[in-house]
């Protein structure tokens, strides 16, 4: 696909959205607002967003074997095929555990939305409603968050809703979920996700569409709220997730010199205040600043993962050099696919979001698309030191807005911003004489 090349198969619009679309724009909802809702059989956890996508699987599977592409969706499509193919016969063949399930399910199960979206949402106006959708569930997963912070954790829960029904059990399931912090004893942030780190992962992904469903009066309220949530999570990660999202929206949004050097000051200003002044911020640095230093560890075990490169045969280094039991990088997505899946399986994991990012980027100048590229894109950046993606909803989530990208871009090049809501000014844009 290039710049000349139309894109194939251009749905025409449909009346109205089908079961099917339906069935799916619930299981996106789910995962984007109560993804924990459920019970866990054995340890492991049965949600109803899972089953509902379960349900789906077929389909997507139908969709995987029948869709007709062109252009790097068709590599797309390829390249995650191969992937996934790759993933779970390397998966099935190892130890069977907790961590094996979850990294089958992640690498091989997930990435089926993708397929499911561009196979069900065929035309802008249903690009829109999942738009609006997910919009809705985003600010109510804030909302819920504040509202956790404001009155406690425990008076907000409703268990097997916001809080898987198995943990709920136990009062104290957030703190074993490290949630903690031990020199105050104070709780992170977690909202309906049980844990800091991945709902900060998982915000930092999907606002920039959720923030395309909003109207423009209530954007400017939800934005600060998004930032204090960031803030209150208490994720590292996520905060430099944040000043990444910040970063792209400065660098691409056209703007005179005067006024980019005007918001980098104050994104500036805004963080030293925030880390060095705040009680949080000064908990986070000042207090464990060997920890910061270290990654939390993360370099050590990186370390370990370069020794044993060094010494690994050439067959170890294309599979992978350790089982997952034996994960030294579980924190670090990238070296946590190489030392489990080798060079290999890091290249065809790779190859999809290459594939998508450069179609998304080429034609950024449209709103969901730009805002999916945005969401990606912080998030791979953030993924260096941080392995929410091995923990539910993380790897769906990634695959949906993926889906969610592609379906913009074929439903129409045109694809305006829903009713109401107009591109926002922090997500990347391209100038209004970019061509297409």
């Amino acid at each position: 696909m290039n710049a000349q090349e139309p894109l194939r198969s251009t749905p025409s619009p449909q009346p109205g959205p089908s079961v099917s679309c339906f069935v799916l724009l619930l299981c996106v909802a789910l995962h984007v607002l109560i993804p924990k809702a459920g019970f866990k059989l054995d340890e492991v956890p049965v949600t109803v967003a899972d089953m509902l996508f379960g349900i789906l699987l077929p389909l997507a599977l139908i969709a995987l074997l029948s869709m007709r592409l062109g252009g790097l969706l068709k590599k797309t499509k390829t390249a995650l095929f191969l992937a996934m193919a790759y993933f779970g016969l390397r998966t099935l063949g190892m130890s069977w555990n907790g961590e094996t399930l979850a990294r089958l399910v992640a690498l091989s199960v997930y990435p089926f939305v993708l397929f499911a979206l561009v196979k069900i949402v065929r035309s802008r106006e249903h690009v829109d409603l999942f738009v609006r959708v997910v919009g809705v569930c985003v600010l109510a997963v804030l909302l819920y968050g504040l509202a956790q912070r404001a009155f406690g954790e425990a008076a907000v829960l409703v268990r097997g809703i916001t809080a898987n029904w198995s943990d709920a059990a136990d009062p104290d399931f957030l703190a074993a979920k490290s949630n903690l912090f031990a020199q105050t004893g104070q709780l992170k942030l977690t909202s309906t996700y049980q844990n800091g780190n991945v709902l900060g992962v998982n915000l930092l992904l999907w606002f920039p569409v959720a923030s395309l469903g909003l109207r423009r009066s209530a954007r400017y309220l939800v934005f600060p709220v998004f930032l204090a949530v960031i803030g209150l999570t208490g994720s590292r990660s996520a905060w430099v997730g944040a000043l990444v999202l910040f970063a792209v929206w400065l660098q691409t949004r056209p703007m005179s010199r005067k006024k980019r050097l005007f918001w980098a000051a104050v994104v500036v200003s805004a963080t030293l205040l925030f880390v060095f002044y705040s009680s949080l911020g000064q908990l986070r640095v000042q207090d464990n600043l060997d920890e910061v230093v270290s990654w939390s560890g993360r370099l050590h075990g990186a370390a370990i993962i370069w020794m044993d490169t060094v010494r690994s045969s050439f067959s170890d280094l294309l599979l992978g050099i350790h089982p997952p039991e034996e994960s030294y990088a579980y924190e670090m997505l990238y070296l946590s696919i190489y030392e489990t899946y080798g060079v290999i399986g890091l290249l065809l994991w790779s190859l999809p979001f290459a594939f998508s990012l450069c179609a998304f980027f080429r034609y950024r100048q449209y709103p969901v698309v730009s805002a999916a590229f945005v969401g990606i894109f912080t998030w791979m950046v953030v993924s260096v030191a941080e392995g929410a993606f091995w923990l539910p909803p993380t790897s769906f989530n990634v695959w949906a807005a993926m889906g969610l990208g592609w379906c913009a871009l074929i439903s129409g090049r045109g694809q305006r911003a829903p009713s109401g809501a107009q591109f926002p000014f922090w997500v990347a844009a391209a100038p209004k004489c970019a061509q297409i």
